[in-house]
């Protein structure tokens, strides 16, 4: 389905389009949004909509229409929903079906067209909740929360789905998420962060610095270039790092494409994980180190953060400089 190029004039003049990520609080839990994503082309993805994943959408007449697929009660059902554009602003958007009246707000994502395309993986790097393991070695997942979230999907870092849990309300109106008639998962929010157990043990939480408020806005940095990978060719780097602005701690999301030196194939890989910030070098005590450690725990990347905050130089094994040609730069 393509999507009309209508522009939309409004009373001061300016000119609008619907292109670009639409977000609102979900109900009850302000920390969190949900909404839509429309592009160029008349694609469109969901956000934080489990169980309802949009796929298209195009402009008639002032109406906006949305068509997708809804998932739920163990089957899939395709649908096409029509809004009435109500008001369109550079950052806002308030669509009405009926009596049901909806507001969004544009996201400002940094952009970056170098970066993958939008994967199951970036996702839910973008879109879920990290909690790690508590038992030492273990491999984290990822929440993501369906419309309205009345369903939370436990996610592998791979994109694999393990469970998903229903909302429940608990006689002292606290929310919950589980399996009907089966107590053995359990998801809430608790001391200010997520966290899964089973039969009241704790089996996952999410770290506690990427939900404190008070360290800050939830920021997004990029990096990008070639760094010499043991085993192959020279092998492009693409890095998205986010984390509380005033936080040492993190997650990452690393794209690598290389190059095999015999077949000369080039084959991509993707990463998420933790970040952990470091001090101190063999050659500089006062050095700054971003360490990535791999959701499984390897591969673990060291890199020199620059004075500058513009450059990231990869280390090796004993935290020293590898040499030229091992640098990833900041990119808008």
């Amino acid at each position: 389905m393509a999507a009309l190029s209508v522009p939309f004039f409004l009373s001061c003049g300016g000119r609008e389009t619907l292109v670009g990520k639409w977000v609102q609080p979900v109900p009850g839990m302000d920390a969190m949004v949900q909404g839509f994503v429309l592009e160029e082309g008349g694609k469109a993805a969901s956000v934080n909509m489990a169980t309802l994943t949009y796929e298209a959408w195009a402009v008639e007449d002032g109406r906006l229409i949305l068509s997708g697929e809804s998932v739920g009660n163990r089957q899939t059902i395709s649908f096409s929903d029509t809004f009435n554009i109500e008001k369109l602003t550079s950052d806002s958007l308030v669509l009405k079906k009926g009596r049901l009246k909806m507001e969004y707000g544009r996201e400002k994502v940094p952009r970056n067209d170098n970066l993958a395309p939008c994967s199951r993986s970036l996702q839910i790097f973008k879109e879920g909740v990290r909690a790690e393991s508590v038992n030492e070695g273990g491999s984290p997942v990822y929440i993501l929360f369906g419309r309205d979230s009345l369903f939370a999907d436990i996610c592998n870092p791979d994109g694999t789905a393990r469970d998903r849990l229903q909302r429940r309300t608990l006689p002292d109106g606290k929310h919950v998420w589980d399996i009907e008639d089966d107590d053995t998962q359990v998801l809430d929010f608790t001391d200010g962060c997520w966290r899964i157990s089973r039969r009241g043990r704790l089996l996952f939480k999410q770290a506690q610095g990427d939900s404190n408020p008070e360290l800050g806005r939830m920021v997004e940095e990029y990096y990008a270039g070639v760094l010499p990978l043991a085993g192959t060719s020279p092998a492009g780097c693409l890095l998205q790092v986010r984390h509380r602005e005033y936080s040492g701690d993190g997650q990452f999301f690393m794209q690598i494409t290389c190059g095999d030196a015999d077949s000369r194939r080039e084959t991509s890989r993707t990463l998420m994980g933790k970040r952990i910030t470091l001090r101190g070098i063999p050659s500089n005590n006062d050095a700054t180190v971003w360490q990535f450690v791999s959701d499984g725990g390897e591969p673990v990347f060291n890199f020199l953060y620059g004075a500058d905050g513009q450059t990231l130089t990869l280390l090796d094994d004993d935290f020293e400089i590898i040499g030229t040609g091992a640098t990833l730069e900041k990119t808008d």
